[in-house]
């Protein structure tokens, strides 16, 4: 790594247990690297549960943009694009400080960098720091996420993950759910991720983002999509945790360069067309003379 890109995300990561950020860095495990602050505590949880129960285990995060756009309310509805830049940032360093994070780095880039994905300084951030993490396993956002920028971090994201050698890479990466459910998805691509256990934790870590429960509940809408994935996941069998996350499995994206996120998208997007509609047809198809001239 160059000296002043070293240097440079060096400033930027705050480290809970004041280790060198390169040393805390390099001992993660388990890798977020989202869009916001906040998208960490609600896509990587599995994550940071994992770390937080495993000392031989640890999280980092990796936020991106700086969040300059989010909606105001309340106590902060005055608050400027800096002001509000920087609220974020203590938020997020005071979710690190709750989770136990190794460490987490926040980048501050604006919204609109992040999206021009021409731009390559922000890639080679990346790549660096991927690079000196290491993860067994990467969460991210979904290709399925209603949100540009989170898409922007995920397109971004496969590309340096391709770039790596193939030892460098996680062995998992997945795709989590936040604007967006994932249970829709066909189960060749649904990941399941049982979240139970902590719910103190859970709701410290969720109410650490004073600024953006200000404007809307993001606490309780993302426990509540978990209570309800985990009920609604199986229709025949008896619940087996009361929370559940859902991803989709985004490595064969990463190990086949040919295959491009578009058709990765489209893929299952015509495999859930192609379940509903075999599942419609074969009830159409026993229905009897008599309903159907009666309907």
């Amino acid at each position: 790594m160059r000296a002043s890109l070293a240097q440079s995300l060096s400033e930027r990561t705050y480290v809970p247990s004041g280790a060198l950020p390169e040393e805390a860095l390099g001992r993660g495990t388990h890798l977020g690297l989202v869009a916001h602050a906040d998208d960490l505590e609600i896509l990587a949880y599995h994550g940071i549960l994992t770390a937080y129960r495993d000392p031989s285990q640890a999280f980092v995060g990796i936020v991106v943009s700086d969040g300059a756009g989010s909606v105001r309310s309340g106590p902060f509805a005055e608050l400027d694009a800096a002001g509000l830049v920087e609220q974020r940032r203590k938020e997020q360093m005071r979710a690190a400080e709750i989770g136990r994070y190794a460490a987490v780095t926040q980048l501050g880039h604006p919204s609109h960098e992040l999206k021009q994905l021409c731009e390559g300084k922000i890639d080679e951030e990346l790549f660096e720091l991927v690079r000196l993490v290491r993860p067994k396993v990467l969460y991210t956002h979904s290709l399925f996420d209603r949100h540009a920028t989170h898409l922007a971090v995920t397109l971004r994201v496969l590309r340096v993950l391709r770039q790596l050698a193939e030892s460098e890479r996680p062995e998992r990466v997945l795709g989590v759910e936040v604007w967006g459910d994932l249970d829709w998805l066909p189960a060749g691509a649904r990941v399941e991720l049982p979240v139970s256990g902590e719910p103190e934790l859970e709701s410290a870590l969720l109410g650490a983002f004073e600024s953006q429960l200000s404007a809307k509940r993001y606490d309780l809408a993302t426990v509540g999509r978990r209570l309800a994935h985990a009920t609604f996941a199986s229709s025949h069998r008896a619940d087996v945790t009361d929370r559940l996350l859902l991803a989709v499995d985004l490595g064969p994206v990463v190990s086949a360069p040919d295959f491009e996120p578009l058709a990765f998208a489209e893929r299952w997007i015509d495999e859930l067309k192609a379940e509903t509609s075999a599942r419609l047809q074969a009830l159409l198809a026993s229905e009897s003379p008599e309903i159907r001239s009666d309907s």
